[in-house]
């Protein structure tokens, strides 16, 4: 197998690619798991969980409700009958096929844009994402699977980013659960996909709002992917 050059986010910290004009942002928002003074909310943890687990369009009185459902079930608390300590549990594959398209789509949207030095649109890291899905499952039709990896990515873009942290699996979303060093690890790698995705990707044909995670987290850029090879390049400039 041929040998590619991985690739690094460290040169995020050098400043914004101003080569190409850039929308007005919308205004941010943020993963509300940090108070005013600084401390983490009642399990900030599965709050992350809970924003995940729902599409972009979900009422956030719903993600809230979730949320302090989840911190009464806590599945660490035996004393918690059955099917309160369920709730937590179920939720954390609600969807997960079409989140796991969401991040890893994502994620060749910064592959692309390492590799070629320019914003890519949403339709080639949805291309590229079906593709290489496919070529590594080949359940599904291709042109059903991209499908499939549109309606994720549509449907979870404004958490694509924390969703990619679950696809790198480091640590995984398992293991942010009552640890506070993973749970920033985890925060750490989504806000460095975040500002890659601001930085190099947002363009005017691509629209980003997404729940940021805190500026108190320091991002970790350090995240190594793949070149595009020849033939992945070919997939993405196909109509």
């Amino acid at each position: 197998m041929m040998a590619v050059a991985a690739l690094c986010l460290t040169s995020l910290e050098r400043g914004r690619n101003t080569r190409f004009e850039r929308p007005t942002m919308e205004k941010k928002r943020y993963l509300p798991i940090i108070r005013p003074d600084g401390s983490w909310i009642d399990r900030p943890d599965l709050f992350l969980l809970a924003r995940m687990g729902y599409e972009d369009n979900a009422d956030e009185q719903v993600v809230h409700q979730l949320h302090d459902a989840m911190v009464r079930a806590d599945n660490t608390v035996p004393s918690l009958n059955a099917f309160e300590q369920d709730i937590a549990k179920r939720h954390l594959n609600r969807e997960l096929r079409l989140r796991l398209f969401a991040g890893q789509t994502l994620l060749e949207l910064v592959r692309i844009a390492r590799t070629n030095n320019e914003p890519p649109s949403a339709a080639q890291g949805i291309r590229l994402a079906a593709f290489n899905q496919h070529r590594a499952k080949g359940r599904s039709s291709a042109d059903d699977l991209k499908r499939e990896v549109r309606k994720g990515f549509t449907a979870f873009r404004g958490t694509a980013h924390l969703q990619a942290a679950m696809v790198l699996a480091d640590p995984s979303v398992g293991d942010i659960e009552t640890s506070e060093d993973h749970l920033i690890r985890y925060l750490a790698r989504a806000r460095g996909l975040e500002i890659f995705i601001d930085n190099y990707v947002v363009s005017k044909s691509f629209k980003w709002n997404p729940w940021r995670v805190p500026a108190c987290i320091d991002p970790n850029f350090y995240i190594n992917i793949n070149r595009l090879t020849h033939q992945e390049q070919g997939v993405i400039t196909s109509d």
